[in-house]
């Protein structure tokens, strides 16, 4: 299996059977391909796959301007039963449906639950003889104040409120139970700083700091098909016995981002009787303290942030081959060559990930990835 079209620099799809069930389908339009013939491949390859849907991020079909939706894929949306992040990068122009990504795990592996909620808001779980894991969120800033016309600051208070009362909904699962979280706000670059103040201090208030309980995280920008100012969701985990466990990660060659008022752990490691997971963080290129490097290079700023995403691996014992799933977030789509360029040089020929256009945390950074990975014990 290819990990990126030879041809017209495009990302294909991939899919692999994972341990413990889990696998991640991803698909990259091709060309000028139209929505629904987009959607008929993922619907096919869904079906052949037998996984029930964890989470998935679809992107493209919302108009950048108007935030009007396609309404081929809000059917889609709509009817395919997985809970749904669905988004626009910053920075895009047209309405094109132009990736999906799904994490799933094999129907016959775990039993699963699910919970929705108006305004696209969900929790989905499964569990097994040693865990319950979620995925609870979705566009729940708006949903949570739309009478009050609410400011970009006040739905980021009223989205973490949410994503923790969905947490408690089973009476087991709790804010702390978060291991990671995928935050994507519409316009980032104009209030990320707003935004960090407001998730610093609702972590203060449960006291994650002191307790070691920091998220992984994602912060890209990007809208939403509620044209709410922040999509978050989460995924947690609740042990049944002391076999399975979580705990954040450092980065070796970076420094930890609470040093520069970023309230995220780079990566979390999950132990499991049966596998070891590792959750890496948005990565970019910044050196160890803190500074943006390479300011205007792609190709150094890819290698740099891959060479970081390294050392996390090796520190951990994981390797490329133990890839999951991963989302690339390019300021420029048309830079996904130079990335496919650094993944042929150094020998990595299939990796499960998508492509996106989207605005990183600062104004200069031009790549980030985020990635998943397990391995079996």
């Amino acid at each position: 299996m290819e990990y990126l079209a030879m041809e017209r620099g495009n990302v294909t799809e991939f899919s692999m059977a994972h341990i413990a069930g889990f696998q991640s389908l991803n698909f990259q339009r091709v060309g000028k391909e139209s929505t629904s013939h987009l959607l008929e491949r993922v619907k096919k390859e869904v079906s052949a796959a037998k996984i029930e849907g964890l989470m998935q991020w679809v992107w493209g079909g919302i108009d950048p301007k108007t935030k009007k939706t396609n309404s081929t894929v809000a059917k889609y949306v709509r009817e395919c039963g997985i809970p749904t992040q669905w988004l626009v990068g910053d920075g895009v122009t047209d309405q094109s449906l132009t990736a999906i990504q799904i994490f799933g795990i094999d129907k016959k592996k775990a039993k699963t639950q699910a919970i929705a909620h108006t305004g696209g808001t969900f929790r989905k779980s499964y569990s097994d003889e040693f865990g319950t894991y979620s995925y609870v969120g979705g566009p729940i800033g708006m949903q949570a104040c739309v009478n009050a016309k609410a400011s970009q600051t006040e739905q980021t208070e009223a989205a973490f409120e949410a994503v923790r009362a969905l947490c408690k909904l089973d009476h087991q699962t709790t804010f702390k139970s978060v291991v990671r979280t995928w935050i994507y706000l519409d316009k980032l670059l104009t209030w990320y700083d707003p935004f960090n103040v407001v998730r610093t201090n609702f972590f203060k208030k449960l006291d994650l700091f002191n307790k070691g309980m920091i998220p992984s995280s994602t912060g890209i920008g990007a809208a939403n098909f509620e044209n709410a100012a922040i999509n978050l969701s989460a995924f947690t985990v609740v042990p049944k016995t002391k076999a399975v466990s979580f705990k954040p990660v450092a980065s070796p060659l970076q420094c930890p981002a609470v040093d520069y008022k970023s309230s995220f752990s780079r990566a979390h490691v999950v132990t499991h009787p049966e596998y070891r997971q590792m959750l890496i963080s948005g990565t970019a290129s910044i050196f160890q303290g803190g500074e943006s490097a390479y300011v205007g290079d792609i190709a150094k700023q890819i290698e740099l942030t891959m060479q970081v995403v390294e050392g996390m691996l090796k520190a951990n014992k994981f390797r490329w081959g133990d890839t999951l799933r991963a989302i690339c977030y390019f300021k420029d789509i048309k830079d996904v060559k130079v990335f496919k360029a650094w993944m042929e040089a150094n020998d990595i020929d299939c990796f499960p990930m998508i492509a996106v256009q989207c605005d990183v945390c600062r104004d200069e950074l031009l790549f980030e990835i985020e990635l998943d990975l397990i391995q079996a014990k």
